[in-house]
């Protein structure tokens, strides 16, 4: 059986210890100002970030992805503790 090529994936989370359900216009006020993670309404996990595979991509591409993440959770964490 061949290996199946991926192409693209998100990167998703919920920060720890929000239970409220985050509504439409919190995430269209998140998503005015932040371009590379998306927020969403509902319970769960709200925030996503997509990461192309297209192409192949190298160790130092996807060390770069997971560093642009991380730097996000903090103003993700900062946004959800104003609401």
């Amino acid at each position: 059986m061949a290996a199946k090529t991926m192409r693209s994936a998100s990167l998703s989370s919920s920060p720890r210890g929000y239970t409220d359900p985050f509504t439409a216009d919190q995430a269209n006020e998140w998503n005015k100002k932040y371009r590379w993670v998306k927020a969403f309404s509902g319970d769960g996990s709200n925030f996503t970030m997509d990461v192309m595979f297209r192409g192949g991509v190298t160790r130092s591409y996807l060390e770069e992805q997971f560093s642009n993440w991380d730097s996000m959770t903090s103003d993700i964490k900062a946004f959800v503790d104003e609401k």
